[in-house]
């Protein structure tokens, strides 16, 4: 996220150059998106496995991860003018990687499995318990 942030015109450059297709789109794709891709690949698929998150369809996690990761970045003037926001700034950046990832980090958690929700539910609460 922070890289995306400091270089917004990679994901442009990958953006412009998937919408045209041809051999400038496939020496990036293999330069800058292969193993990115095999990554969230195997480690999305690690933690469906093991009951970390939910089941999801890692490829549209792809879409949806890029998009949240990048779009800010890629638009500086209408984040500034409709939102007041300074993309470039590092603090800003850093605010936004936070969001990021705690918005995507709560949509993907796994539910607790049922016999965890009804101990949750039988538990007393702190006020009870004071």
């Amino acid at each position: 996220m922070t890289f995306n942030g400091r270089r917004p015109e990679l994901a442009r450059l990958i953006r412009t150059e998937s919408s045209a297709g041809g051999s400038s789109f496939e020496v990036l794709f293999e330069k800058w998106l292969t193993e990115p891709r095999s990554l969230l690949q195997r480690e999305l698929s690690a933690a469906v496995e093991d009951g970390t998150i939910r089941p999801i369809d890692w490829r549209f996690a792809y879409f949806a991860l890029i998009g949240a990761s990048t779009q800010a970045f890629a638009e500086p003037e209408t984040a500034r003018r409709a939102f007041g926001l300074e993309v470039r700034d590092e603090g800003t950046i850093a605010q936004y990687a936070e969001f990021v990832v705690g918005l995507v980090m709560q949509g993907l958690v796994a539910p607790p499995a049922p016999d965890e929700r009804s101990a949750a539910r039988k538990a007393p609460s702190r006020r009870q318990r004071d």
